[in-house]
């Protein structure tokens, strides 16, 4: 069933209308973890300091293990990369030179995990690499920070294309650098990294070309803080019996709910067949115009049903299908690639006017959250 375009644009201006209702903002989180509040005892130049010029390849796995144990819920899509100063004494940090560098960024999955890199560059990624920067990239000149650390974040890597992440394997970070010109005081530029066999990070590395086939392998690896916008579609809660005892079911179709995915749709399975109802979409699960979420339907004549989220938005539908649990819908909610709608979520849920039995039934409630 194909929607009109206007029911699928009330769903889109509601959200566009009422960001600050929902915006959950940019997450961030450290890996490996165990280095996010203190400083570790190694320093890492590479890749944005290699010698001979400066320029080289570098590849850094990262364990998907160590995101989820920090707390992340896959999937996400990574906005920044952010790096901090190495330790030079006990009393400081490195000072950091400033530099323009000419590098290409891109990120990828791997089978290979920390300290079982392959030395062969390409042997590495185990989907397509995605460019995430291309072009120059300015990294500014950083005083020493005082004390034993941790010290702040000082370069960062705003990606100018968010990578999607679902954790289901390795993360790879890969970083060719074609040209280095230093814009502050001459000297080495060592990161904050941790040199440990076994933990979530390592790294292969060839320091003088940048198209170089192989490389050389360590288990050194950079601390890294990754800006992230959460998002993914889940259900909650659960829907009530209808005719022959089939209970509705939410769901989505077209991949998840990402910023540009224009094939992004909600599903209903399991309904009375030929059936009016309504998809509802809402900024709450906890209250709606006053009357407290979850609100059982005994109004209408329909125990055991509940409401389980706010129908601030009301599109009307009719099931396709015929008889007890064949009826089914879809409402297709296009996603343009507009920033500002990122971090952005709402509750939905399917309520069906079950005629044979003469009141309604719902589905279990969604959230989605775009990123």
């Amino acid at each position: 069933m194909k929607p009109a375009p206007s029911l699928a644009s009330s769903c889109l201006a509601f959200l566009a209308a009422t960001p600050a209702a929902f915006a959950q903002g940019s997450l961030e989180v450290v890996v490996p973890d165990a280095w996010a509040t203190t400083q570790a005892a190694s320093n890492n130049n590479w890749p944005f300091n290699f010698p001979n010029s400066g320029v080289g390849r570098y590849q850094q796995v990262y364990a998907a293990a160590d995101f989820a144990g920090a707390g992340v819920s896959f999937p996400i899509q990574i906005t920044e990369l952010a790096f901090r100063p190495g330790q030079a004494t006990p009393a400081g940090s490195y000072q950091l030179p400033g530099r323009d560098l000419t590098l290409t960024i891109a990120l990828s999955e791997t089978a290979a995990g920390p300290d079982l890199l392959s030395t062969t560059f390409a042997s590495n990624p185990s989907t397509t690499p995605a460019t995430v920067y291309a072009g120059t990239l300015t990294l500014p000149t950083v005083a020493a920070f005082p004390g034993p650390g941790p010290h702040p974040w000082s370069w960062f890597v705003p990606l100018q294309t968010p990578f999607f992440y679902d954790g289901s394997a390795d993360l790879l970070l890969e970083v060719a650098v074609t040209g280095l010109v230093i814009t502050g005081p001459s000297g080495s530029a060592p990161l904050d990294a941790v040199n440990t066999a076994g933990d979530p990070v390592s790294r292969i590395f060839h320091n003088s070309n940048p198209s170089a086939v192989t490389g050389f392998s360590d288990s050194l690896g950079l601390i890294t803080r990754f800006s992230y916008d959460a998002g993914g579609f889940s259900t909650f809660g659960s829907g009530c019996p209808g005719s022959g005892g089939f209970v509705p079911a939410i769901g989505s179709v077209g991949g998840p709910p990402m910023l540009g995915n224009l094939g992004f749709a909600v599903t209903l399975s399991g309904a009375p067949g030929g059936s009016p109802g309504s998809f509802v979409l809402g900024a709450s699960t906890t209250s709606w115009i006053g009357i407290p979420l979850p609100w059982e339907l005994l109004p209408f004549g329909a125990p055991g049903c509940f409401l389980l989220a706010s129908a601030d938005v009301i599109v009307p539908i009719t099931t396709s299908g015929a008889g007890p649990g064949a009826g089914t819908s879809a409402l297709g909610i296009p996603i343009p690639p507009i920033p500002s709608l990122a971090g952005a979520s709402a509750h939905m849920q399917w309520v069906i006017l079950d005629l044979a039995l003469g009141h309604p039934v719902v589905s279990d409630g969604a959230t989605a959250t775009l990123f």
